[in-house]
């Protein structure tokens, strides 16, 4: 696999999570695109909220729930009702997708050549 497929099989990642509600998520991961997007949908005021994006961005990243698919949100309604549907549960089974998968991807890059992590230069 070249550099530039892993970096785009990276960023079309499609992951799965299932909330306490026993809902099954789809998510994928956002890129500059949808972050751009998102902030857009924000607002000025909104995009210079950190806790309303930090929420915003998972509800962004949502493209089924129990298979059915969702629109991405274009406005702040949009975003809101999509937070309101996950409710905590939803949100939090989101984040640890995306937590687990960004643990997995940095396992996978291995210690620098030469030194073990940790060893001094």
């Amino acid at each position: 696999m070249t550099p530039s497929s892993m970096i785009l099989s990276e960023a079309h990642q499609i992951l799965q999570g299932t909330d306490s509600l026993g809902r099954t998520l789809t998510i994928r991961r956002i890129n500059a695109l949808d972050r751009l997007r998102l902030l857009k949908a924000a607002g000025p005021e909104l995009s210079q909220n950190d806790a309303w994006l930090n929420m915003a961005v998972l509800a962004f990243s949502v493209t089924e729930v129990n298979g059915t698919p969702r629109v991405t949100p274009v406005n702040e309604r949009q975003i809101e009702a999509i937070v309101s549907e996950l409710g905590d549960s939803g949100l939090q089974a989101i984040a640890d997708a995306l937590n687990q998968a960004e643990v997995a991807s940095s396992l996978l890059d291995g210690a620098p050549e030469g030194n073990a992590e940790g060893t001094p230069i």
